[in-house]
Formats: structure tokens, sequence, C-alpha cells
């Protein structure tokens, strides 16, 4: 079968045997459409070279089709068919933090990754099940729409707050939807890339910006009397943006760093002004494997289709230069 590996420098499109169940608990899935997230760009940087073996299989957001299932997960709500999509890790379920609610740190976690692949084999524990009529592409952006959604609930967006978003990419474009759907007013997104903007708008952000030629402090003033937006929330990246960020917050405001900064980077955070303001900061998303059952509910109101652009297993250096660049907001390979 077909799957990316990372090979420390570089990817390649290599040939791999077949996965196999090995458990009574698994499901193998023959993947449709596989996304590439930020964190992604950050591994074929090296960024965690320090982490990895020389040879690293790429890809945890995706969707597909169940082929078999094990001995135990048969007569369960899942049958071959079924079109699901999959976390990435799987947890053990008895540890501290798995009985405290956290999973996303538990204390035996096993990490499965090698989702940009022709079939995987995961855990039905991973797995979730998709509405009937749930589009497959859509469905790759599940995962990313789950830390989306984690940040939205860590932020507090409640209706009639003002929201201001920087960074389009998917995490971007997806918070902002879910900010208007929480009934955000106003909401505002700023993204250098024209393109990002224009969807933003389609999407029915209120005001969107570039944070690079616009004055983003009287943007702010007029949309929010003056005041400062309630909640912001840094999705690109980006650390110059942090600074950004705390600028157009106002009074007892909410800030989030909900992004994967470069492990080296560092913000200084101004002491006196966030204790002057009452500033509340929330440092983003680890996991959030929580939230998919949320997340699968609401992909019919998020029209996650429109964020992919669709590449070829053959041209996945296209699809990972494409992110790269900015020219796309999702790379999304098909396996079809």
């Amino acid at each position: 079968m077909r799957t990316v590996v990372y090979t420390k420098p570089g990817l390649e499109l290599a040939q791999a045997e077949e996965p196999e169940l090995r458990s009574p608990r698994e499901v193998k899935i023959r993947v449709s459409h596989a996304s590439l997230c930020g964190s992604d760009l950050h591994m074929v940087r090296g960024d965690f070279d320090r982490f990895l073996p020389d040879r690293y299989p790429m890809g945890h957001e995706a969707a597909g089709v169940v082929v078999e299932l094990g001995s135990d997960v048969a007569g369960q709500p899942l049958s071959v068919g079924d079109a699901v999509t999959f976390y990435f890790n799987r947890y053990c379920g008895s540890c501290y933090y798995c009985r405290d609610g956290r999973e996303q740190f538990c204390s035996k976690i096993k990490v499965v990754s090698g989702f940009m692949s022709d079939y995987v084999v995961v855990d039905r524990q991973q797995v979730f099940v998709l509405p009937a009529d749930a589009s497959l592409l859509g469905a790759a952006l599940i995962e990313p729409t789950s830390v989306a959604l984690r940040g939205v609930d860590l932020a507090g967006i409640v209706p009639g707050r003002s929201v201001a978003v920087f960074g389009g990419g998917g995490v971007g474009q997806i918070v902002a939807s879910l900010a208007r759907l929480s009934g955000s007013v106003p909401l505002a997104l700023f993204e250098p890339i024209p393109e990002k903007r224009e969807v933003a708008r389609r999407r029915g952000v209120d005001v969107v910006a570039d944070p690079l030629t616009d004055d983003l402090g009287a943007l702010t003033a007029e949309m929010t009397g003056g005041r400062g937006f309630d909640v912001v929330i840094e999705t690109s990246g980006a650390p110059a943006a942090c600074q950004a960020a705390m600028e157009v917050a106002g009074k007892g405001a909410t800030v989030e760093f909900l992004a994967t900064y470069p492990p080296t980077s560092s913000y200084t955070l101004p002491l006196g002004d966030a204790f002057m303001r009452e500033i509340t900061l929330v440092t983003g998303v680890y996991q959030s494997p929580y939230m998919f059952p949320r997340a699968v509910a609401l992909t019919g109101r998020l029209d996650l289709e429109e964020l992919a652009t669709v590449f070829q297993p053959r041209s996945f250096q296209e699809a990972f230069d494409a992110q790269r660049s900015g020219t796309v907001i999702k790379s999304v390979i098909d396996f079809n």
C-alpha cells in the first residue's frame, strides 16, 4: 500500500505492508481522505526530530470506510462499510488522568500515526461513525474541528461577546465559524493572505482585515466602541501575532494562543498591562479526544469541504508545498 513517510529530512511516497488486525479490539479502515496539519509542517522542518525515528509515517487527520472488525468489535454499533473518522491516539482509561477526565495527559498513551496511507488499523476506542449524509472529504477535517471546538470552549465564548481571530488557516476558519454559531457579535478575522480573507467573508465573518497593512487598533476601536475585543484567539502559529492579539484585547478579555508554535519560540507577556486589564490567558489545546462526538455532530453546519484543496497521493509534495506557502487553507490527500 501507499504511505507518506517523513525521512529526516524530506518526504517520500513509500510502499508498505498492508496492516492487519493484531487484537480483537481493532478496526481496519480504508482511508478515503487525509488532511495536513500545521504540526506536520513543523515536523518536516525538523522541529520535532529529537522525538522521531528516522522514518516516520505521516498523518493524523483522516476519514475512511471500515473494511474489517476484530472479534470483540463485532456486534457493537460499528459495521463493515461504515464511514468513519478516527483519532490518532489510544488512551488506557485507567490512569489518574484518564479517570480524571483528562485523557490528553494519559500516562500510557499510545500514539498511532500514518493516516496518510491506503489503510490503517486502530483500536475501537479511536473510531467514530459519521452521519449517513456526511462527506468523507469534510470528515478528514474533524480532528482540527475538535481542536477548534475545545479552543472555543476554553475561551468561554457566549452570545453577544465580541471575538477576534488571528489567522485564516484551517483552525482559524473553523474557530471563526464556531464563534459565529456561538453568537459572537461582532466577529473579526485578521489574515494577510487575500484568498483566505475572502473565504472568511463568504463564511460569514463580519470584518476581515490584513494585520500587516491595516490599522488594527483603529479597526478594533471602531468595532467595539473603543473597548477592545472580549475574546481574542491566535491561530496562526506566528509568535509575533501573540503581541498583536494582546493589543486588541479589551479589559477583562480572554486571550488564547491556539496554535502549534516552533519549540524554541517564546513570547514576553507584559505582566503589568495584563494585570491592569485582568487578562485571562489560555495557552492552547494539546489534544482533544473528548471533543470528537461534538465535532462529528457539527460537521453538517461547518461546510468543511470548502476549506479543502484535494491532491492525489503522487502529488504529496505539492500538497505540503501548498500548505507551507499558504496558498491553500487545508491540503487534503485523496486516497480513493
